[in-house]
């Protein structure tokens, strides 16, 4: 073999440098082009775990250096880790610098366990719903009102006859057996029979009617009476008589005698009826003279203590001396 001198070394060197270069090259072009063609999905779904410490490579590693920024040779080196765990961080994901199913599911743009992730999301709370309430119609229920009773009209007097008016009302009682023609308008009033004969049944009636008004009852229609029924004021004589009672000053007896004091205290009350009766006045004219007579009712005496309740005590009085 011929000896090559230091000139074709020269030239040897240079050849071997473009068809290592070319080589590389393709070499390149071929890696890239399958790691383009390659499907992430393919390389998760093949649990395929890359990283430094196991020196991994192929179109898997390819694929993940373009997706992480990396040189894209195919050889998992430090490099490569290093950007791996910048792109972890990024997704908050643990940061190993190791492609494992937390990462592949980062590169491959699915959603990531919460399992890999470094912050918890917050658990999500259920807003509380606010449901308003329905107004509630009501019907209004019947109310029953009970009937108002009816009230019975006051009975209606009819007017006095003419006859019966002030200037010609006549005098009516059961002792005449009146039958006046204002005797039934009498009766009417006064609740009895109206039958036109002023007998005991409508006397009765009429004192009724006379003590409701503080009239005597005498059980006859005279001034009086008439004054009332047709609303005019009664005078003070046509009042009924007023009883008073008096109660006579209290009598003490004390008796001394056989060494021992009695007291003997009596009280008696004293009825006393006092009658009003108008004072009468006759006038007589004859014989040349005129002469006034005037009566009054006798003024009642009031009862003293009896006559057997004086001697019982004048005797009590001399026993008690001795």
């Amino acid at each position: 073999m011929k000896k090559l001198d230091s000139r074709g070394v020269a030239h040897f060197a240079a050849l071997a440098i473009i068809v290592l270069g070319v080589a590389s090259y393709g070499t390149y072009k071929l890696v890239a082009s399958h790691a383009a063609t390659l499907n992430s999905a393919s390389c998760q779904a093949s649990n395929v775990q890359l990283s430094a410490a196991s020196h991994s490579t192929g179109p898997c590693v390819t694929f993940v250096q373009q997706k992480v920024g990396a040189s894209p040779d195919g050889d998992f080196g430090p490099l490569t880790a290093s950007k791996v765990v910048v792109f972890q961080k990024a997704h908050n994901i643990v940061a190993d610098g190791i492609v494992g199913p937390c990462t592949w599911a980062a590169v491959n743009g699915t959603a990531i366990p919460t399992t890999c992730l470094v912050i918890k999301p917050a658990p999500v709370v259920a807003k509380p719903v606010t449901v308003a309430p329905k107004p509630v119609t009501v019907a209004p229920q019947p109310v029953a009102v009970a009937a108002t009773p009816a009230v019975a009209a006051p009975k209606s007097v009819t007017p006095a006859p003419a006859v019966c008016q002030p200037t010609t009302r006549p005098y009516l009682s059961a002792s005449n057996n009146s039958q006046h023609a204002c005797v039934q308008y009498i009766q009417r009033l006064v609740g009895a029979t109206p039958d036109g004969n002023f007998g005991p049944a409508t006397a009765s009636k009429v004192k009724i009617y006379q003590g409701q008004h503080g009239l005597t009852q005498d059980g006859t229609v005279g001034p009086c009476t008439w004054t009332a029924i047709l609303g005019g004021a009664t005078t003070a004589a046509c009042k009924a008589p007023t009883q008073a009672t008096t109660t006579q000053p209290t009598t003490t007896t004390t008796y001394t005698g056989n060494g021992q004091t009695t007291t003997t205290t009596a009280t008696k009350p004293t009825t006393t009826t006092t009658a009003t009766k108008p004072t009468t006045t006759t006038t007589y004219t004859g014989n040349g003279r005129t002469t006034t007579k005037t009566s009054n009712a006798p003024t009642p005496k009031t009862a003293g203590p009896s006559i057997w309740h004086r001697i019982g005590s004048f005797f009590n009085h001399i026993s008690g001396s001795s």
